[in-house]
């Protein structure tokens, strides 16, 4: 599944929190529509009581509607909530089962996000709404079928609704074949980074594993070796620091093949000892090609990488691979910036290069 849109903005949105606001109906009970002014973000009981003491009026907030990492298994406290100017953002709910409650809501300014909520069998509750001015994004709800999303943007879209779509609604774990081809090895490595899977993208990564990413002018920028790899993907081992995997809830990746060459072990002689791009007893298989990545810390605030990637593949042999042998492992992944920059040197890109959040990260 490819993403359909890129939230512009380094920063996180500050966002007005209803915990804590002293009164618990801050609008205070009455007939008359009331309007919410600025962000709310719900993540207990206490923040959703907040908004629900409002008995006989119909609520509007003119910013955006979080409901993340939140006990609730039910939104049928919201059922005066009318519209939201902004986004409507319901993500990682381990327990919520539900969406009755949001029935009144008919129109969401922004993009609407149903993600992560492992628990929501419906998309019922969302039946009323007939304008979304952004996108739409349902994805990781592993109880939630294909064909219920599918059902809901096919009716927003007979109502007028023209905005982007990207649907992975259930998600139901298959076997993962071993990495006995190239290809199969270049599957993988899509399934551990979209599933934020270390311990299958451990499984791939070479003993001789080195990433690195140059300049516009072949100059080295970045380089990780396989350790140092796998702490920037999955965190410390002793889980006092977090990887990239732990910190961005979506992580989309997707590789478009330009060309697949072979180099010829012969050709390739060690320059030195110990020359980690020499190879001269072994073909290493060479994959170039376009790589997309979006990964979100929040609904508004993540990183876009769009580059052109080589990785290269060698077989594990009887001699050195212990239980692997006949495995493909990834021995280099080489990051090229060189590709998107003009005769001047200039990077022709307002993304972040994929180096760059590496080494941010560690």
């Amino acid at each position: 599944m490819k993403w359909m849109k890129w939230f512009a903005g380094a920063g996180v949105v500050a966002m007005l929190m209803i915990a804590g606001c002293g009164d618990k109906n801050p609008a205070s009970s009455t007939t008359e529509p009331i309007v919410l002014e600025g962000d709310f973000t719900i993540r207990s009981q206490e923040d959703l009581d907040g908004l629900v003491a409002m008995e006989g009026s119909s609520v509007s907030i003119t910013g955006d509607l979080k409901v993340e990492e939140s006990p609730l298994v039910t939104l049928a406290d919201l059922e005066h909530l009318t519209s939201i100017g902004g986004n409507l953002w319901i993500s990682n709910n381990a327990a919520l089962t539900s969406l009755a409650g949001l029935e009144n809501i008919t129109s969401i300014g922004g993009d609407l996000w149903i993600v992560g909520n492992a628990a929501l069998t419906s998309l019922a509750g969302l039946e009323n709404i007939t304008s979304i001015g952004g996108s739409l994004w349902i994805s990781g709800n592993a109880a939630l079928t294909n064909s219920l999303a599918e059902a809901f943007a096919d009716r927003l879209a007979e109502g007028g609704f023209t905005g982007e779509v990207s649907i992975a609604a259930g998600f139901t774990p298959r076997p993962i074949p071993d990495a006995t081809t190239p290809e199969q090895l270049m599957d993988n490595l899509a399934r551990a980074l979209r599933d934020r899977d270390i311990d299958l993208y451990e499984t791939l990564i070479d003993e001789d594993f080195w990433f690195t990413e140059t300049d516009c002018a072949g100059e080295l920028l970045f380089a990780n070796g396989r350790e140092e790899e796998l702490e920037v993907m999955g965190g410390s081992r002793d889980g006092s620091t977090q990887g990239i995997f732990d910190s961005f809830r979506i992580f989309e990746y997707d590789f478009t093949l330009i060309k697949r060459s072979t180099e010829l072990g012969p050709e390739f002689p060690e320059a030195f000892p110990g020359d980690p791009d020499g190879h001269p007893d072994e073909d290493w298989e060479v994959f170039r090609g376009r790589v997309s990545m979006l990964l979100m810390l929040t609904a508004d605030d993540g990183f876009r990488v769009e580059q052109d990637m080589n990785f290269k593949l060698r077989e594990v042999t009887a001699e050195g691979g212990g239980g692997e042998a006949g495995l493909w492992k990834i021995v280099r992944w080489d990051d090229p910036l060189s590709g998107g920059c003009d005769t001047t040197g200039k990077i022709l890109t307002e993304t972040y290069s994929w180096g760059l959040i590496k080494a941010l990260m560690r």
